[in-house]
């Protein structure tokens, strides 16, 4: 949500949110009206979150990590108080994977001083381990302190009050949003039938790069047992439905969106939260901002229409280097692109009439996106043909597809999948080799919160290329 006046913030006054749905409508012929700047090759951002700790362990304040963020343009804050959200791109004309692992690397160099002075260190991973769903510390800005209180009321009151295998946690908290970390692809489209189609691709595509990229084990300083507990926790925080039957706000959809309309009818289904009068003029933008699906498509721009129309990928945790995560970013765009039969450019995408013939049952795709969080590599999956097989071989069959489809729209950087077939060779995801690091350090006579610490660490510094 861009920035704007809170202080008339009300959460859910009931007419208010008739008002902001009026105003989403509004909006949204806007948009439909609006010709978006037309992308020359293939244009995406990136958005990489991670979470800040002090040497002791504990959570960075709002206080420094807002110092942080002011003395760092490409930074900005998150709901969680440790936590910052590093913004790369728009990176035009997309030619080498390099780009975007370069790219990601100056953020942090940046980054390196600025942390040295507070005597602060950055992780990489889906979660911060090291705090518990009830200690969370949220940022200073009121919608920060509203939102998750209000989501907190709504929940419904039979979600589920332990997660995990062994060790569990409960979830019912909505501050969880304070610890998860995620890097979001954003690709730059020309017109809306082309968003939509490629936004349902990519939640297609979505749960063999969760299986792959899993990397949020460790909850308060203990294994949950689950390869990718972030969307999970999350959904169950906020799972405000009056009935399971319904669709959840966050991660999952049940149908791929048939058009633009639809997917505004799905934003307005949820509670806005921020609402009041001040808030309508940002109603599309609050709309977008709070609907939090595994994929979602981006028009707003504070008070109106933004030039630029986005689809943003968003299921991934974020990964222990930067490389990693240039790496996750190449599988969804050539991925994408190799189901889209795109040559190089959003012009050359033809949307076929009846974009659900065009891709897989969502059934398997949901069974596939909850077989991949809770067990990574190690479970089977729905290949793009229908067929039930172990995961690996899903995987290795996607990542083929996603190098011709790099390959065909001339973007090279082949040596990034790479470290992903290294992943499928090995039935490893990051997960489970920060298991493995855990378990090394657990032998040495230090605690269990440093022995996670050096593992973490061991694993942001390692060589992947």
């Amino acid at each position: 949500m861009s920035k704007m006046d809170e202080k008339s913030l009300k959460p859910l006054d009931p007419e208010r949110e008739i008002a902001m749905d009026r105003q989403i409508d509004i909006m949204a012929e806007k948009v439909k009206e609006r010709d978006f700047e037309v992308p020359e090759g293939i244009n995406i951002g990136i958005e990489t979150e991670f979470p800040l700790i002090y040497k002791d362990l504990t959570q960075v304040t709002a206080e420094d990590r807002d110092q942080i963020i002011e003395d760092n343009e490409n930074l900005q804050s998150e709901v969680g108080a440790s936590m910052c959200e590093a913004a790369v791109g728009p990176l035009r004309d997309l030619k080498n994977v390099a780009q975007i692992h370069r790219s990601l690397e100056l953020v942090e160099e940046d980054l390196k001083d600025e942390l040295d002075q507070l005597d602060v260190s950055k992780l990489r991973l889906g979660t911060n381990p090291f705090v518990a769903p009830e200690s969370i510390k949220k940022g200073n800005e009121e919608k920060y302190q509203l939102v998750p209180q209000k989501y907190d009321e709504l929940r419904n009151e039979d979600v589920i009050d332990e997660f995990g295998r062994e060790n569990t946690v409960d979830p019912r908290n909505s501050d969880i949003a304070g610890i998860i970390c995620s890097t979001q692809l954003n690709l730059q489209v020309d017109e809306l039938d082309t968003a939509v189609y490629l936004a349902n691709i990519g939640y297609q595509v979505s749960p063999f790069v969760a299986a792959v990229s899993a990397n949020s084990s460790f909850v308060d300083g203990d294994d949950l047992g689950f390869d990718d507990t972030r969307m999970q926790m999350w959904e169950i925080s906020h799972d405000d439905r009056e009935s399971f039957d319904e669709e959840l706000g966050v991660g999952r959809i049940e149908s791929y969106w048939d058009d633009y309309d639809d997917f505004v009818e799905g934003m307005k289904d949820r509670p806005h939260i921020l609402n009041g009068e001040v808030m309508e003029d940002y109603a599309l933008d609050i709309g977008e901002g709070m609907y939090w699906k595994d994929a979602r498509i981006k028009a707003a721009e504070g008070e109106g229409v933004s030039d630029e129309l986005l689809v943003e990928y968003r299921i991934p945790s974020t990964q222990p280097t930067p490389e990693e995560d240039a790496a996750i970013h190449a599988f969804y765009i050539g991925r994408i692109l190799f189901e889209a039969e795109s040559e190089g450019t959003m012009r050359d995408i033809e949307v076929p009439e009846n974009m659900e013939e065009d891709l897989m049952d969502i059934e398997k795709v949901n069974r596939n996106r909850s077989a991949a969080m809770y067990n990574g590599l190690d479970t089977k999956m729905y290949s793009s043909n229908g067929d039930l097989i172990q995961a690996d071989e899903a995987v290795r069959n996607e990542l083929l597809k996603a190098e011709e489809g790099l390959r065909n729209a001339g973007i090279d950087g082949s040596e990034y999948l790479d470290v992903l077939y290294d992943r499928v060779d090995r039935m490893e995801t990051p997960a489970d080799e920060l298991r493995d690091l855990y378990s090394e350090q657990l032998e040495k006579d230090i605690t269990g919160e440093n022995a996670l610490y050096n593992a973490i660490k061991n694993q942001m510094d390692r060589e992947v290329l």
